[in-house]
């Protein structure tokens, strides 16, 4: 989308999208609220970028009205917002801050942008491991 001008309102235009399979809402101005209404509405979604605080948004889905999407860009604050998200396997993170355990079926992990040190990081990506094969 990457408008100003995409906002809250734009949202009902959106919902008519029903085959749109990527949605980035990078620099609009949609709610949290309202991003997770696009969600529900939009049944064949892959990939989702989310540039801001993710948990909001996942902690009002639920693993059925997200089990199409693959791929999730955004950050991740509290690794509990993600239990609905099992079927993620590409994740890139803006920032992380809690253990990612619980995207078990992650094959590919990319933190963009990261200054965390070694000892947060071996926090944040402990029991992410099994599945993984790409890590940037």
């Amino acid at each position: 989308m990457c408008s100003k001008h995409v906002d809250d309102s734009s949202v009902i235009h959106l919902q008519k999208l029903r085959n749109l399979v990527f949605l980035n809402s990078d620099d609009t101005n949609v709610t949290p609220m309202d991003y997770c209404r696009i969600i529900r509405t939009l049944l064949k979604l892959r990939d989702i970028t989310w540039p801001k605080i993710v948990d909001a948004v996942l902690l009002t889905v639920t693993k059925d009205e997200i089990q199409t999407v693959k791929s999730l860009t955004g950050i991740v604050r509290n690794a509990l917002s993600v239990v609905t998200c099992p079927f993620i396997t590409h994740l890139s993170l803006l920032e992380a801050k809690d253990n990612l355990s619980t995207f078990e079926a992650v094959s590919a992990f990319t933190l963009l942008d990261c200054d965390s040190d070694i000892v947060k990081m071996a926090k944040v990506l402990h029991g992410i491991g099994p599945t993984l094969k790409q890590f940037d």
